[in-house]
């Protein structure tokens, strides 16, 4: 998704908060970011430092919302109309996305 619109909607100190607190309970992320959509503060950057790995989808793939996948559940955040969300707990569903996130991660390019 759009790193900058999701700081937009949830704000710099609420998104340093929750990057410090996954740091420190060792949660490891992996990433597939809108290349024109970045905020260049190194938080939100890729690294060992911040557990995160990051590829950019390529140029003719747009996915205006964020999806976040964790254990049995996907989210998703509308940030760019509505500013909305919702939760989906499945074990199935998740593993459909998680299918579909490997497949464009394979695509996706480091810059």
């Amino acid at each position: 998704g759009s790193t900058q619109e999701i700081v937009e909607m949830l704000g710099d100190e609420f998104m340093r908060d929750y990057i410090k607190r996954r740091v420190k309970k060792g949660l490891r992320v992996k990433a597939i970011r809108m290349k024109g959509r970045e905020v260049s503060d190194l938080i939100y950057a890729g690294g060992k430092a911040v557990l995160r790995d990051i590829r950019y989808a390529p140029k003719d793939i747009y996915i205006p919302d964020s999806i976040l996948i964790y254990g049995n559940k996907a989210s998703f955040i509308s940030t760019v109309k509505g500013n909305f969300g919702f939760v989906v707990e499945s074990k199935e569903f998740a593993e459909s996305i998680i299918g579909l996130f490997e497949a464009l991660w394979r695509v996706s390019s480091e810059r």
